[in-house]
């Protein structure tokens, strides 16, 4: 409303994906509506102010993520939604929330593809959210795929944990839970996913 009343195009677009981010973390089936709603909103802005429309399309990933991996329907069919095109870690996170549900479906090898090409953007960042992200995603590629029984997946594996060692100390917060580290291990022991700590289901990348 602030945005509106001050008639920052800018202001107007951010808030408009921001929404979109916010039913995709607390409000996942929803976020299909929201997203609909914002595009509404960014097609009546000017050029710059609809670069927003990476960021709903990220979330729009994130929703059908988070709808999987706490066991809601998925609200929109992901191979149907257009990945960000920029920034370079929405990209590559979106591909990790798109290698995840391509390997629930039992699409082993398009899951492969997407988690590699994640994980070779992700590699390009230097700053350490940014790297425990890559973390995250190297972590969930080696549980997807080892699922699916796909080759490579220990990789992916001794990625996460090498990055969790060294990241956990200087980071804070949720990124701290030694449940990453926990699970990550766990896995690579062959122990099943059900039996082990899940911090993902709370954090929001």
């Amino acid at each position: 409303d602030c945005a509106h009343e001050l008639n920052d195009p800018h202001e107007t677009a951010r808030d408009a994906s921001q929404i979109v981010l916010w039913s995709a973390l607390h409000d996942c089936t929803n976020a299909v509506h929201e997203a609909a709603k914002a595009r509404d909103e960014l097609d009546r802005l000017p050029g710059r102010a609809r670069e927003s429309e990476q960021y709903v399309r990220g979330a729009l990933f994130l929703a059908c993520y988070r709808a999987l991996i706490l066991g809601l329907p998925i609200p929109a069919n992901p191979l149907r939604l257009p990945l960000p095109d920029s920034p370079g870690w929405l990209r590559a996170v979106s591909l990790k929330y798109r290698g995840t549900l391509r390997a629930a479906d039992g699409d082993g090898a398009a899951a492969s593809t997407d988690f590699a090409e994640g994980s070779r953007i992700i590699r390009r960042e230097t700053t350490p959210i940014l790297s425990f992200i890559g973390a995250t995603a190297a972590l969930q590629a080696g549980e997807s795929l080892r699922s699916c029984g796909v080759s490579g997946w220990r990789d992916f594996l001794y990625e996460a944990r090498y990055e969790f060692t060294a990241l956990v100390p200087v980071l804070h917060g949720i990124h701290r839970d030694p449940g990453w580290l926990k699970r990550t291990e766990g896995l690579l022991r062959g122990t099943s996913s059900h039996d082990l700590p899940h911090p993902q289901r709370r954090y929001r990348y």
